[in-house]
Protein backbone atom coordinates (compact mmCIF):
# COMPACT_ATOMS: atom_id res chain seq x y z
CA UNK A 1 0.00 0.00 0.00
CA UNK A 2 1.21 3.52 -0.90
CA UNK A 3 2.59 5.71 2.31
CA UNK A 4 -0.57 7.81 2.69
CA UNK A 5 1.01 10.96 4.54
CA UNK A 6 3.85 11.10 1.42
CA UNK A 7 1.07 10.69 -1.44
CA UNK A 8 -1.10 13.79 0.77
CA UNK A 9 2.51 15.58 1.24
CA UNK A 10 2.86 15.73 -2.47
CA UNK A 11 -0.51 17.16 -2.77
CA UNK A 12 -0.63 19.81 -0.08
CA UNK A 13 2.96 20.16 1.83
CA UNK A 14 1.10 21.65 4.41
CA UNK A 15 -0.77 18.72 5.68
CA UNK A 16 0.08 17.08 8.97
CA UNK A 17 -0.72 14.86 11.61
CA UNK A 18 -4.56 15.69 13.19
CA UNK A 19 -4.26 13.55 16.90
CA UNK A 20 -7.63 12.60 18.97
CA UNK A 21 -7.67 14.67 22.33
CA UNK A 22 -7.73 11.44 23.85
CA UNK A 23 -5.02 9.45 21.56
CA UNK A 24 -1.17 10.19 22.28
CA UNK A 25 0.49 7.23 20.38
CA UNK A 26 -1.77 6.91 17.01
CA UNK A 27 -3.62 9.95 14.81
CA UNK A 28 -6.28 9.49 13.13
CA UNK A 29 -5.67 11.73 10.11
CA UNK A 30 -4.04 14.78 8.53
CA UNK A 31 -5.58 18.45 7.95
CA UNK A 32 -3.64 21.41 5.69
CA UNK A 33 -3.18 24.80 6.41
CA UNK A 34 -7.02 25.34 5.01
CA UNK A 35 -8.42 23.42 7.36
CA UNK A 36 -9.38 20.63 5.39
CA UNK A 37 -8.87 17.25 6.93
CA UNK A 38 -8.71 13.82 5.64
CA UNK A 39 -9.71 11.18 8.34
CA UNK A 40 -9.85 7.21 8.66
CA UNK A 41 -12.99 5.57 9.69
CA UNK A 42 -13.65 2.07 10.21
CA UNK A 43 -16.99 -0.03 11.41
CA UNK A 44 -17.05 -1.04 15.19
CA UNK A 45 -18.31 -4.83 14.69
CA UNK A 46 -17.27 -5.83 17.96
CA UNK A 47 -17.23 -4.91 21.84
CA UNK A 48 -18.96 -1.22 22.72
CA UNK A 49 -16.03 -0.76 24.43
CA UNK A 50 -13.99 0.08 21.44
CA UNK A 51 -16.67 2.36 20.06
CA UNK A 52 -15.28 6.10 19.37
CA UNK A 53 -11.77 4.69 19.87
CA UNK A 54 -8.88 4.79 17.56
CA UNK A 55 -7.55 1.58 16.38
CA UNK A 56 -4.17 1.05 14.50
CA UNK A 57 -4.24 0.36 11.01
CA UNK A 58 -1.44 -1.45 9.45
CA UNK A 59 -1.36 -1.18 5.95
CA UNK A 60 -1.72 2.45 6.33
CA UNK A 61 1.00 2.98 8.66
CA UNK A 62 2.77 2.20 12.04
CA UNK A 63 1.06 5.77 13.60
CA UNK A 64 -2.03 5.81 11.97
CA UNK A 65 -5.25 4.92 13.06
CA UNK A 66 -8.99 4.59 12.30
CA UNK A 67 -11.56 6.04 13.98
CA UNK A 68 -13.89 2.89 14.90
CA UNK A 69 -17.67 3.91 14.79
CA UNK A 70 -20.69 1.91 15.42
CA UNK A 71 -23.30 1.64 12.45
CA UNK A 72 -20.67 2.68 9.84
CA UNK A 73 -21.44 -0.16 8.02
Amino acid sequence: MPDIEEILKKMDPTSAPSFSPDETKLFSGFAIATGFKVEFLTPNRGDEDYSSKLTQMHPLGPSLGAQVLRLLD
